[in-house]
């Protein structure tokens, strides 16, 4: 089976089992050995079921407790704040407010979020003042007061254009990966920017193969090299502006738990019986320093199309 994105035939065939929940049911991913990425060699035609009401990006509103509605309020705080972002290491913890900052948004433009969960990252952009709505297949409607907030559907179903569209760890779960970029380079405004956060095949795979706790058998059918991403890029009519990784020690006790044959449902409950607290700061440094290489094993890339290259 060629490569879709480089047309190579050579490939690797690894055997990866479900491991978030502990279902260890394997499944086949091949490596392109031309540009690098991964993909599932079957999409399993049950996909719906290993995305179960508990899976993480599902669960219910964060912001009715106590410890939720603080992390929004310190959200939006810190959109206006650029001094907080920078204090805030590494990126994924203050996420949206990283976002609003590096790339200039204003509550004037339209953001649409692909793949969006329960709507998390939506909300905190509309809490601050953003126009946001979020969109996906699998997780149910959402309103407030300024109407729908999640939509369930898909990019197709979408007719309005946007000025910045994500894919915030969405991307991964989609198997044609030049169609759904070309439908989001078609759906993007004038000078629009779309945001690609992703786990990257680097460090991580290769230390820990099939192991790997972002390559997320099977729901991610698709991952990708850094190579790879911008040739999916390129042909859906983008070009990467600019390219950040942003790891963090996920990718050191997540694959650990899972040669230690844990899920990571259960692992990730009392991490403190698996790793020491200098081990976690261990795991956290040795990801700041992946990224400072361009090996971590997750990164945001910046897509504008290509007649509209230019940085905000």
């Amino acid at each position: 089976m060629p490569c879709e994105l480089c047309g190579s035939e050579q490939s690797a065939t690894h055997v990866a089992r479900e491991m978030m929940f502990g279902r260890r049911e394997n499944f086949t991913y091949l490596e392109c050995l031309g540009c690098g990425c991964l993909r599932i060699a079957a999409v399993p035609a049950n996909l719906g079921d290993y995305y179960p009401r508990d899976y993480d990006c599902h669960l219910a509103d964060a912001k009715r407790t106590l410890k939720g509605r603080f992390r929004q309020s310190l959200v939006t705080f810190a959109m206006h704040r650029p001094w907080l972002v920078q204090a805030a290491s590494p990126l994924h913890r203050i996420f949206a407010a990283s976002l609003v900052h590096a790339l200039r948004l204003t509550p004037s433009m339209q953001i649409l979020d692909v793949g969006c969960g329960s709507g998390r990252l939506v909300r905190d952009l509309r809490a601050a003042g953003f126009s946001a709505l979020g969109i996906d297949p699998f997780a149910p409607p959402v309103s407030d007061a300024s109407g729908p907030a999640v939509q369930q559907c898909e990019l197709k179903d979408i007719a309005e254009s946007y000025d910045c569209i994500l894919f915030n760890h969405s991307l991964e779960h989609i198997a044609g990966q030049r169609e759904i970029l070309r439908l989001a380079c078609s759906k993007l405004r004038d000078g629009g920017v779309c945001i690609v956060r992703t786990p990257v095949v680097a460090w991580a795979w290769k230390e820990y193969g099939v192991d790997w706790v972002q390559l997320d058998a099977p729901r991610h059918l698709f991952v990708h090299s850094e190579k790879s991403m911008h040739l999916a890029a390129q042909q859906a009519g983008f070009v990467v502006a600019d390219t950040v990784f942003d790891s963090f020690d996920f990718q050191f006790w997540g694959s650990e738990l899972y040669q230690l044959d844990i899920p990571l449902e259960q692992g990730r409950r009392n991490l403190a019986a698996h790793f020491s607290r200098a081990r976690r700061r261990e795991f956290a440094r040795r990801a700041l320093e992946l990224n400072r290489r361009r090996q971590g094993d997750q990164a945001m890339f910046i897509l504008r199309a290509a007649e509209s290259t230019s940085i905000p």
